[in-house]
């Protein structure tokens, strides 16, 4: 399991809302892999996390008939929307394994 922390604040005067959405990139693909509506009162400040599973990086492998996380880089963004993300972290598969399994 990976998880995501980060804090969200809410700098104006009215109470609301944001869905916070994680997007994971590999080969210049992002995928929404995670999500979560935070409501905040004025000026409230709340900490988030936001969790992947490994099998949410896998891919069907038509070959082997399983789902596997391939080798790579996969990096992981954060925003309220596909088009405000920003580069939160990232994630290396040295070899390619099972989705069930950790390498």
């Amino acid at each position: 399991q990976m998880e995501v922390s980060f804090q969200l604040q809410n700098t104006g005067t009215h109470n609301g809302s944001e869905v916070m959405q994680l997007y994971v990139e590999k080969d210049s693909v992002k995928r929404l892999k995670a999500f979560e509506r935070v409501f905040l009162e004025a000026g409230e400040s709340k900490g988030v996390t936001l969790s992947l599973a490994r099998k949410d990086l896998a891919l069907w492998d038509v070959g082997q008939a399983e789902y596997v996380v391939e080798e790579g880089s996969y990096r992981f963004y954060l925003g309220s929307s596909s088009a405000t993300l920003y580069p939160v972290g990232e994630f290396v598969q040295t070899t390619p394994s099972a989705a069930g399994q950790t390498r």
